[in-house]
């Protein structure tokens, strides 16, 4: 008998410590890890590799923290202010400036490698594809570097240029303000083809593998073309001004809008699956990854959705508006604040894997 009741005791510890493992395992989702404040607001989403993911804050501070314990491998500052996303590509950090420069830090060191100087502010992130770096100007410059700061081509465009490029077969999208989206030979800067969408272009596109772009509005338009003519396959009209760029996971178009609803489209053809909406407005470009969908709001949240139907996880609520994009690598989400903190999260996955501003170093809005 005694025996019996001790296997029965036995049998209940063991599951209630099963049950004890499981809800801690919960309720890191969505906890805070660690925390470091930069007093400058943070537009630009952060960077990651290895151990190390690099920052940067408006009035010119760009810091590299350790992914684990956030201590700071390394801080350099320009004069400049920067909303520009970090591009990190092997050995190197590329960070662009509202003074008009484009930076090369060395990711271990932060040391100043060199600076490549334009006649405009750069607002919007670079992008890197065959040992290119692309990045745009706002007075509608394109330009494409090599990775040692060489010039190597640039094309002049109409209308100012506030958007992220994309790259994908060799081909750069972007939208500029006057309205026209267009499609540039990256290996030589020759227009290929434009499409006109008759309303500023704030936000970047998104390529996906079948070579279909999707670019929004200022007037809530969505559209989907074709990589290799512009032709148009469908359209789609949203509520709100699309100011963040889009992203795409297993045949769906994730778009977020200036009023507060995240669409999710069919991208074979603009059919709606379902919409979500946030508390806030302004909703950042979202990093969908491994299930989950990620993203902020100007209220101060970040939001963990299903990725198949919208579905609440949980929610993160700040004190200050998170206009920059998560990135998430492991079980960890990394995402600055308006106020100036930067915020490392626990993420539900130990396979996300969205490490950088729009996904990968060509900024196609899709998973590396």
């Amino acid at each position: 008998m005694r025996k019996r009741i001790f296997l029965i005791a036995l049998t209940f510890a063991i599951f209630i410590g099963s049950q004890l493992l499981c809800a801690c395992g919960e309720e890191e989702m969505g906890e805070e890890i660690w925390s470091y404040s930069i007093n400058s607001p943070i537009y630009a989403s952060p960077a990651i590799s290895g151990d190390r993911v690099v920052v940067a804050s408006l009035d010119g501070k760009i810091l590299c923290f350790n992914t684990e314990d956030g201590s700071i491998n390394w801080q350099y500052e320009i004069q400049g202010k920067i909303k520009a996303s970090p591009l990190i590509e092997g050995s190197a950090v590329y960070i662009a400036s509202m003074n008009g420069k484009l930076y090369c830090l060395s990711l271990e060191s932060g040391e100043k490698l060199w600076e490549y100087e334009t006649s405009s502010p750069i607002v919007s992130s670079p992008a890197f594809c065959d040992g290119k770096i692309f990045f745009a100007t706002t007075d509608g410059v394109l330009y494409a570097i090599s990775t040692g700061g060489d010039f190597i081509w640039s094309k002049e465009v109409s209308g100012s240029l506030v958007s992220t490029p994309a790259i994908e077969d060799r081909k750069l999208i972007i939208g500029s303000l006057s309205g026209y989206i267009y499609c540039i030979d990256a290996s030589n800067g020759e227009e290929l083809w434009n499409f006109e969408a008759q309303a500023p272009i704030i936000a970047g596109v998104a390529i996906d593998n079948d070579g279909y772009v999707y670019v929004g509005t200022s007037v809530g338009k969505v559209y989907c073309l074709e990589l290799n003519d512009g032709d148009k396959m469908w359209d789609f009209l949203a509520g709100s001004e699309i100011s963040s760029p889009p992203s795409l996971s297993n045949g769906i178009v994730f778009i977020p809008s200036s009023g507060g609803t995240l669409y999710a489209l069919s991208s074979s053809d603009g059919r709606l699956l379902w919409t979500y909406e946030a508390k806030g407005t302004a909703l950042s470009s979202p990093s969908p990854t491994d299930g989950y969908l990620y993203f902020g709001d100007s209220s101060g949240n970040i939001y963990c959705l299903d990725i198949d139907n919208g579905d609440e996880e949980w929610i993160v609520e700040e004190n200050s508006p998170i206009l920059s994009s998560p990135s998430l690598k492991g079980d960890k989400l990394f995402v600055g604040t308006t106020g100036g903190k930067f915020y490392c999260i626990g993420a539900n996955s130990s396979d996300c894997n969205w490490p950088t501003f729009r996904g990968n170093k060509a900024r196609t809005g899709r998973e590396p």
